[in-house]
């Protein structure tokens, strides 16, 4: 339907357009005059009688007169050149009486000079169906002077011819009959073009079974973009069809490039409308514009480049910016001679870069506040961003965003070890209440005279159970004292070589009996630090168990001593009987053990206590996994 209402609209316009050119071509000749006597009562006639009097007056008269004058020339004088003019005025005058003939044209003429003598006429007393005379005043070419010309034309009735004059007549009678017809076609051709116009105006942008507007091909083109192509294309339709009119010398053939070339504009002109009209239903039209995607990209990036430069550049920016804009006022005052001109304007640029630093300085204030509160821990502390501007407004978000989520992980953080160490502490008595009880009920068993092996190797087996899960349940509360600081502590000055001595000695008996050998590398002097003797004690104490446990026969378990600058580092490493597949940081969490089957003793506590005893004394516990290689690390704060 668009494309049959744009076709058709293609045909209105042509229509009207030519209807409306002939509605004025009548006006003009006045066929729509009251009282209208035909063709030779017309302007057409009028005017065309008046061309031709002036070409006979500017072409035959003078070619007359040329020809007149070699015929005297060449009566007085033999010369080849005069005799070469005389021929040329006679080839001239022979064109001339040809084309003003009653065979060739319908019009008549009468020359007169100044003095009234006739100078040349074509007039044969013929009925003439109009008559006209005039006075020109052409230059004389052989004189060089004017000289005062009078000629007589008039038109023949009944036309002798067939030339412009019979041409004009049938277009002028046919005209004639079709005046008030064309008035008709040009009104119903200006409606039927209006209707359509805004018929497609309304359907531009939609589409069969979609209830949205859509654009689509040349529609997503910018608008700018396509206004340039737009108008280059109807200056070239414009041009090529103008061409093709003077090219040829029939009306009809004018007129009907005249109409296709408003054919073709009104093809172009309202596909470029429809255009604008979906652009404008779906509200892109500025924003699809290629001006503006350049000038938002510009501002986008000079923003953008802008806020990203530190606060001193942009102040230089900024001075820079004002020095030339004082430089430029500073000449145009100069040039207009306005001294107070100047100074008012130096008056409102110094109040705006004076208000521009106050604000950035309280801008600067209130975040350095701010800053300060967080950083005396105060979670609750927020900074104001309402009122700032470029960097510090997002400053003063970053640190409020900061803020929230430091408090969010501390208050997170809080709850779960809280959760922890209640679940811990709690159950650890619950459980250790029934389990005190089984283990004087499996004592009391053990003092019975039970005579049944099976009995005696069950009460075994409790005994041995027992005694392990009462010592798991006091690991957890241990390790839950450890890890939330509950234990009392004497941070004082000991000698870590005396106390790694006691250690091993009380270990070689037990690490023999798992044929292992203890290897120990300590210096001949004291080596001090600040600990609690019997929280480090623990601590050997469960990496030296862990030894005998994990280690594998026949291996040697090195336990060595250094000084570093201010820090005392303790090592142990052995060979592990079952292969580690976990990380150092892994194997000091809660309840990970390095056999993975869990077949060995152990509650997978120690290494995280030993950690949490260390970092109660200031120190740092570290573990380093390498294939079957486990090394413990300990460093403490050397003493003086």
């Amino acid at each position: 339907m668009k494309v049959l209402a744009a076709f058709l609209g293609m045909i209105s316009c042509a229509v009207c357009v030519v209807t409306l050119i002939a509605i004025v071509a009548m006006g003009d000749f006045g066929l729509y005059q009251q009282g209208s006597s035909g063709y030779y009562g017309s302007n057409a006639c009028s005017r065309q009688v008046y061309n031709d009097m002036s070409e006979v007056v500017y072409n035959y008269y003078w070619t007359y007169e040329i020809y007149d004058n070699a015929v005297k020339m060449a009566a007085i004088s033999d010369d080849e050149e005069i005799q070469y003019q005389l021929q040329s005025s006679v080839q001239d005058m022979k064109q001339m009486e040809e084309m003003y003939s009653a065979v060739n044209t319908n019009f008549r003429f009468t020359i007169r000079n100044e003095e009234g003598t006739l100078g040349i006429s074509t007039d044969q007393g013929e009925t003439s169906g109009y008559r006209e005379s005039s006075v020109y005043y052409p230059t004389n070419p052989i004189t060089g002077e004017e000289e005062q010309v009078f000629i007589e034309g008039s038109v023949v009735d009944p036309f002798t011819a067939v030339d412009k004059y019979t041409d004009q007549a049938q277009l002028y009678d046919m005209a004639y009959r079709w005046r008030y017809t064309v008035i008709i076609a040009a009104v119903v051709s200006g409606l039927s073009l209006i209707a359509l116009s805004i018929y497609l105006m309304c359907a531009a942008g939609r589409k069969r079974g979609a209830a949205e507007l859509t654009l689509g091909g040349l529609h997503r083109v910018p608008f700018d973009l396509l206004s340039v192509m737009a108008i280059f294309a109807g200056l070239m339709i414009a041009g090529i069809l103008v061409a093709c009119a003077e090219f040829f010398s029939s009306y009809a053939m004018q007129i009907a490039c005249i109409g296709l070339m408003a054919a073709a504009l009104y093809g172009l002109a309202i596909f470029y409308m429809m255009s604008f009209a979906v652009r404008c239903k779906t509200h892109v039209l500025w924003k699809g514009m290629l001006v503006y995607r350049v000038c938002h990209w510009l501002k986008t990036k000079c923003l953008h480049l802008f806020h990203s430069l530190p606060s001193i550049w942009k102040g230089l920016l900024v001075g820079c910016t004002a020095c030339i804009l004082t430089l430029y006022v500073g000449t145009y005052c100069i040039y207009v001679e306005s001294i107070a001109l100047f100074w008012l304007f130096m008056g409102i640029l110094f109040v705006g870069l004076a208000g521009m630093i106050a604000a950035y300085q309280l801008q600067l204030r209130k975040l350095q506040e701010g800053i300060r509160q967080v950083a005396s821990g105060d979670l609750e502390a927020r900074v104001e961003s309402r009122g700032m501007h470029g960097d510090m407004k997002e400053q003063a978000e970053n640190l409020n965003h900061i803020n929230e989520a430091v408090k969010t992980a501390v208050e997170k953080q809080l709850k779960s070890e809280r959760l922890k160490t209640e679940l811990i502490t709690n159950v650890s008595h619950d459980i250790k209440t029934p389990l005190t009880s089984i283990v004087n009920y499996v004592d009391l068993l053990k003092k019975q005279q039970v005579q049944d092996e099976t009995v005696k190797e069950y009460i075994e087996v409790l005994d041995r159970q027992s005694v392990r899960l009462k010592k798991l349940i006091e690991d957890l509360i241990e390790a839950s004292k450890a890890s939330t600081g509950n234990i009392t502590m004497n941070i004082g000055r000991l000698d870590t070589t005396e106390l790694l001595k006691q250690v091993a000695g009380e270990y070689t008996d037990r690490l023999k009996g798992q044929n292992l050998e203890l290897v120990l590398s300590l210096p001949n002097q004291e080596v001090p630090v600040w600990a609690d003797g019997q929280l480090l004690w623990r601590v050997f104490d469960n990496l030296l168990s862990n030894a005998c446990k994990y280690s594998h026969p026949g291996t040697r378990v090195y336990l060595d001593l250094q000084e570093s600058g201010e820090q005392v580092m303790i090592t142990f490493r052995n060979i592990s009987h079952c292969p580690l597949h976990v990380s150092g940081e892994e194997l000091m969490e809660r309840f990970v053990r390095g056999d993975s089957s869990r077949h060995t003793e152990g509650s997978g506590l120690g290494l995280s206590i030993a950690r949490s005893l260390t970092d109660l004394m200031n120190g740092h516990f570290a573990i380093m996994v390498d294939g079957d290689l486990f090394k413990a690390q300990i460093t403490l704060p050397k003493a003086e």
